[in-house]
């Protein structure tokens, strides 16, 4: 053992973990193919960016309308220790199919200085400087119009069935 002060701390320092990038992939559907070809295309996405992967979370065959997944939490957990400063998700739906459970998560994501990037909703809390809020705003009320857009659609094919089959 040495007798230098720093040296316990030098070896602290080495070994502590560092912050790393996190991929979360979910999809409803539990084909298998889904979940590989959605963290597929997010890991060659953080290559093209040169962001370190070091975390994948993934939860197959589960909805997106409870916060409440095993993968999610255990990610949800590291961020929390620390260990992971940003998070890349396909699109918002996979963190949640809740607006306002989105708007919450996002918000504490960026309280906590952790970076979100929802590659296909062009998103990317490292980029947003003040404008946090209005990005956002922007983001859900695009989100919620397709949603409502997909429920309505979903809404008049289903009348349409129930009428062909009177």
């Amino acid at each position: 053992m040495s007798n230098n002060p720093n040296a316990v701390l030098n070896s602290r320092i080495e070994h502590e973990v560092k912050p790393k990038t996190a991929i979360y992939c979910r999809t409803a559907a539990n084909d298998g193919k889904s979940i590989i070809a959605q963290e597929r295309e997010l890991r060659e996405f953080a290559a093209a960016q040169m962001l370190d992967v070091g975390l994948i979370y993934c939860d197959n065959g589960v909805s997106g309308l409870a916060l409440n997944r095993a993968a999610f939490r255990t990610m949800m957990l590291a961020v929390e220790n620390g260990e992971i400063n940003c998070i890349i998700v396909r699109d918002y739906a996979r963190v949640s199919r809740t607006l306002i459970q989105l708007w919450d998560w996002l918000i504490e994501m960026h309280r906590i200085n952790v970076r979100v990037i929802a590659v296909k909703d062009g998103f990317d809390s490292g980029h947003l400087g003040g404008e946090l809020h209005e990005k956002l705003s922007k983001a859900l009320k695009k989100a919620y119009n397709d949603e409502l857009s997909k429920k309505t659609k979903a809404g008049i094919a289903r009348k349409k069935e129930l009428a062909v089959s009177k």
